[in-house]
């Protein structure tokens, strides 16, 4: 089997390949998909990656829900560990850690602040990213494990859904114990 380096570097390499026509017209079957789903529905709260260098395209996402009264939260690196802060438009975000654009920290938008008050904890809906998944839905991120550190935090008050290119789907993926496993994976063609 592969390791998580070398598929990685594959995966990476083909969704590269990926014209900017196609990653916007694959993202909006996957983004459609997401909209009408039930966990989206009965969100409250969503935490949201902002794409970045071919991912899913988020940008549209962000829109429809904040025009639909959902509280939007994007993640920031900060000291090598992602927290997320609200946002009430996508011109909030600037760039950041590796050119990624992030919300602002003030710490009155962070998300942690809601979940003390919030009655709503179980209605947080996390979108997150990933390099590559197998049809189990594991998981290849980047290798910093900040999804994994979190979810391993907060798995117990969210529900997740990962999104990826079909192209992003290998065979197989090696996983760890710690690895945390999004309960839904979107692509443009299926639900997992």
């Amino acid at each position: 089997m592969e390791t998580k380096k070398e598929i990685r570097r594959k995966i990476l390499e083909i969704r590269g390949k990926m014209t900017l026509e196609e990653c916007e017209d694959k993202s909006i079957e996957i983004i459609s998909k997401v909209l009408q789903s039930e966990q989206f529905h009965k969100a409250r709260n969503l935490l949201v990656y902002v794409d970045y260098q071919n991912e899913v395209q988020t940008h549209r996402l962000i829109e429809v829900s904040l025009q639909r009264g959902k509280r939007v939260f994007c993640p920031k690196i900060i000291e090598n560990e992602m927290k997320f802060f609200q946002i009430m438009a996508l011109s909030e975000l600037t760039e950041g850690y590796k050119g990624i654009l992030e919300p602002e920290e003030i710490k009155e938008k962070q998300w942690e602040k809601y979940m003390q008050t919030d009655a709503s904890k179980q209605k947080t809906l996390v979108i997150m990213p990933g390099v590559a998944f197998d049809r189990y839905k594991h998981r290849i991120g980047y290798g910093k494990g900040f999804y994994d550190r979190f979810l391993k935090s907060f798995g117990n008050v969210v529900s997740t859904i990962a999104l990826c290119f079909t192209c992003q789907l290998a065979e197989q993926i090696p996983y760890e114990e710690f690895d945390v496993i999004p309960e839904y994976l979107y692509t443009e063609n299926e639900i997992l």
